[in-house]
């Protein structure tokens, strides 16, 4: 059993994680205001995760009082990510020895939620590619603009991921963060957020920047960790400020510790959830292959016909098609295929099939398979059990 561990709580907030937004005429003025507040004296240094496409973040050092650092990416996720955890990791360790907060400014949300959903638009499509070709058609309609494709849940599993890897350094960053995002009315005049659909749930204060007119509070959580009502938020908008929302309202001190530092992570194997223990039969002897017969002397071949030089080649592919467990890895093999030309894909290669392989792929024995029926088959079987036709006749099924 478990030790139980408990703690009292101390009842004081964390860092502020702001989200600052504006339409297209007001979302310069959120990003604006947060430069300048980087200008902060509470704060050893301000960092700047630029993502607008086309822009790289200098404008914004024209801010007043504006000083921070531009973290240096070249646009691929990768980059993007060990930048952050670059300036994470030299954050933490100045906090922890006691230094002043930094800050984090993220401009903007948007940005990143349509890199991730370009993402998965491209490997959706490559997908759609992948079953034209499967089917023997052209797989350039897959990258259409009028063809939809549906993105599959795992890959919306995948940006998923993606978005909660950045913003769980957001979430434990040592100091404030705020976080820039487009935001539109709809016909019905009702604002829409142009990001993840969670981050309204991630920050602590949402202020709504509105052109010629003072920043609305949209929610703003207190110390206590209630929200304030709407009055409350009428009173205190005419008074708001990137400084005041951070350190005033908040109560928030260069003092403030660090966030725990805890990702929720359930896999983990649990009483109750081991595997079966099941016997699993060794693998069989199948017996050798059949060669194909030797070329006899025939007349020249027609144009319909292929050369006895190509046997080696389509004996090579029936090979790598039986051994196949990866529905992608059938794109090379159907390229190489039309490459050997149409008269090869459709060579009958029934004699280069054993019993056990027609099986398998449940093939009559007094039927001709040609080299293109084999791939569309050898498609089918990877598809339905993830495995390999030889590999499905070695290893046995526990019962």
């Amino acid at each position: 059993m478990t030790a139980l561990r408990t703690r009292r709580p101390t009842g004081a907030g964390g860092w502020q994680r702001v989200l600052f937004t504006g339409d297209e005429a007001s979302i310069g003025d959120a990003a604006w205001a947060a430069a300048s507040f980087t200008g902060d004296a509470r704060l050893v240094t301000s960092y700047w995760l630029e993502l607008n496409t086309g822009s790289t973040g200098d404008i914004y050092g024209a801010a007043p009082d504006a000083d921070f650092e531009l973290l240096d990416h070249d646009g691929t996720w990768a980059d993007i990510i060990g930048q952050v955890d670059a300036a994470w990791e030299v954050a933490r360790e100045v906090a922890a020895t006691g230094g002043m907060p930094s800050a984090l400014i993220v401009n903007t949300m948007s940005s990143e939620w349509m890199m991730l959903s370009n993402l998965g638009d491209r490997r959706a499509r490559r997908r759609t590619a992948s079953e034209l070709i499967r089917h023997g058609l052209d797989p350039a309609a897959a990258y259409s603009s009028e063809v939809k494709v549906e993105i599959d849940a795992d890959l919306w599993t995948l940006l998923g991921n993606r978005h909660r890897q950045l913003m769980t350094k957001i979430l434990t960053w040592p100091g404030p963060v705020i976080m820039i995002a487009r935001e539109k009315r709809n016909a019905d005049g009702r604002w829409v957020l142009k990001a993840q659909d969670q981050l309204g749930f991630d920050v602590t204060a949402w202020i709504r920047y509105v052109h010629g007119a003072k920043p609305e509070i949209v929610s703003f959580q207190t110390p206590e960790r209630t929200r304030l009502n709407a009055t409350q938020r009428r009173q205190l908008r005419a008074n708001f400020s990137p400084a005041a929302i951070v350190w005033d309202w908040s109560g928030c001190t260069v003092n403030t510790p660090m966030p725990v530092v805890r990702v929720l992570d359930a896999d983990q194997t649990m009483p109750g959830e081991e595997p079966p223990v099941r016997a699993v039969p060794g693998r069989q002897t199948v017996a050798p292959r059949p060669l194909p017969p030797p070329p006899s002397a025939a007349p020249e071949p027609s144009q319909d016909e292929i050369p006895a030089s190509t046997d080696a080649t389509i004996v090579s592919l029936v090979d790598r098609l039986l051994t196949l467990d990866k529905r992608a890895g059938l794109n090379g093999l159907w390229a190489e295929m039309e490459q050997a030309g149409a008269a090869a894909m459709a060579k009958d290669v029934k004699g280069l099939l054993t019993p056990e392989e027609r099986s398998v792929l449940n093939l009559a024995d007094s039927t001709a398979v040609s080299l293109r029926g084999l791939a569309t088959e050898v498609g089918r079987h990877v598809h339905k059990t993830s495995t390999a036709v030889r590999d499905h006749i070695h290893v046995g099924v526990a019962s």
